[in-house]
């Protein structure tokens, strides 16, 4: 078949690695909540050194409205995942980036007498629904939920805003970072390294997207030794996404700031974009930009 044939006949192609016959799968749900972030992770272990596959499933667009999925009239979620070392907070083994697909995968390696956690990344705008997380591996790999702590939730989108960045900007002890993904999703992060007040005014100006602080024009005040997600931009539909713009704003100051903190006000204690006390600022604006 020519490729200009096979372009008009197929939107989707699917193709499977072939492993050999004893590898080991396995299987668990994710939730993925609506008009919040998951707030359920998975720990992996392995007795042995395993080569392991990772894909985050959710109901493809071909089964919904069907008797399986009768609920799920929206379009797919926006879904990526981080993988975690929990012997070093700091260390990001894998990473998935956000995209508007059915399956998002990523290929690591897990050592013996070592945990991981993998932090399912997603700001569903639609009905919850249940994904799935599947584990290919070379050697069993056992998986089992854990609740995620605030902080800790914050620490791992602040992971894949750095692991994606396009830049990062320093100023005066604070630091910006813009993850973007090729799905068209963006993580704004702010961190503070400094001993003063860190400001940053971000304007990200885009069409058909879905913005989690509700507006795409934000102002926030970022405590010293603290570190902030300022913004988690994802696209409304799937499809081509259109360009979008970034402009910011800094600013230091050594005293409490007046009036606002935060532009839009934060709903809660719980909110994703509350700042969190950043692991190690010892080494200064150096250290944040290499967490």
């Amino acid at each position: 078949m020519a490729l200009g044939d096979f372009l008009e006949q197929f939107a989707h192609c699917t193709i499977c690695k072939i492993r050999k016959s004893n590898w080991f799968e396995g299987r668990h749900p994710v939730r993925l909540p609506t008009n919040n972030v998951p707030s359920v992770g998975l720990v992996l272990k392995a007795s042995d050194t395993a080569e392991c596959s990772l894909s985050l499933v959710q109901p493809e667009e071909r089964i919904r409205n069907g008797p399986f999925c009768k609920h799920l009239r929206e379009p797919l979620a926006c879904i990526g995942f981080v993988l975690l070392s929990l012997d070093d907070p700091n260390a990001e083994v894998a990473t998935a980036s956000m995209k508007r697909r059915n399956a998002v995968s990523a290929d690591c390696w897990i050592q013996p007498g070592r945990s991981y956690l993998l932090v399912p990344l997603c700001w569903n705008t639609g009905s919850s629904l249940v994904a799935t997380l599947a584990c290919v591996s070379s050697r069993p790999v056992m998986l089992k939920e854990r609740q995620l702590q605030r902080d800790a939730l914050r620490a791992a989108w602040a992971t894949y805003a750095r692991k994606n960045a396009v830049r990062s900007e320093q100023f005066h002890g604070g630091v910006f970072h813009l993850g973007n993904a090729g799905g068209g999703s963006v993580v704004a992060l702010a961190e503070n390294c400094g001993t003063g007040f860190f400001s940053v005014e971000l304007s990200l100006k885009c069409s058909n997207v879905h913005f989690s602080r509700g507006r795409n024009v934000t102002k926030d005040w970022v405590p010293p030794g603290h570190a902030q997600v300022l913004q988690v931009v994802q696209p409304s539909s799937t499809g081509d996404f259109p360009s979008w713009k970034s402009m910011h704003k800094f600013g230091v100051t050594s005293k409490l700031p007046m009036g606002l903190r935060h532009n839009p006000p934060l709903s809660s204690e719980g909110d994703l974009h509350n700042p969190f006390p950043l692991q190690d600022t010892s080494s200064g604006p150096s250290a944040c930009l290499h967490q």
